[in-house]
C-alpha cells in the first residue's frame, strides 16, 4: 500500500533559479530608477550652481552700483544733470522759443482753411504731424 511518490513539479535547482532571476530582475529595475533619480538630481544640481554664480555675479553689480551712487559727486551730478537742480549762487536759465522762431522751423504748420478743407484726407494731416515732411518728399 505504499504508493510510489510523485516526482516534484520543479526540481529544487530550478526553485533556486527562479528565486535568484526574480531578484536579479528587482535589483536591476531599481538600479535604473536610481541612475535616472541621480541623473535628475545632478541635472538640477548643475542648474542651482548657475543660478548661483548668476545671482553672485549680480550682487557684485549691484553693489559695485551702491558704492558708486553713495559718494557725493555722483549725488551732485545726478542733481544737476536729472532732477535740474541748482546751488546757491548758480543761474539757472530756460531757453524759450519765441513765437517768430517756431514758424522758422522745418515743420509747416497747416493753415486753418487746409485744415477744414474737406479735400485733404485724414491721413495727410497725421503724416505731416509725425514726420515733418511730405509725403511725396521720401
Amino acid at each position: 500500500m505504499n504508493r510510489p511518490k510523485d516526482p516534484p513539479l520543479i526540481s529544487g535547482t530550478q526553485f533556486m533559479a527562479i528565486i535568484v532571476l526574480t531578484i536579479a530582475i528587482f535589483m536591476i529595475i531599481d538600479f535604473g530608477r536610481r541612475t535616472t533619480t541621480a541623473y535628475y538630481v545632478s541635472q538640477a544640481e548643475e542648474q542651482l550652481e548657475a543660478d548661483i554664480q548668476a545671482e553672485l555675479a549680480k550682487r557684485e553689480k549691484l553693489l559695485k552700483r551702491r558704492d558708486e551712487v553713495s559718494k557725493d559727486e555722483y549725488v551732485e551730478q545726478w542733481a544737476r544733470e536729472q532732477a535740474h537742480w541748482v546751488r546757491s549762487g548758480d543761474r539757472p536759465f530756460i531757453l524759450v522759443e519765441s513765437s517768430a522762431s517756431q514758424g522758422q522751423g522745418s515743420a509747416e504748420q497747416p493753415t486753418p482753411s487746409e485744415a477744414a478743407s474737406p479735400n485733404v484726407p485724414n491721413w495727410y494731416h497725421w503724416w505731416k504731424l509725425f514726420f515733418d515732411m511730405e509725403p511725396w518728399k521720401l
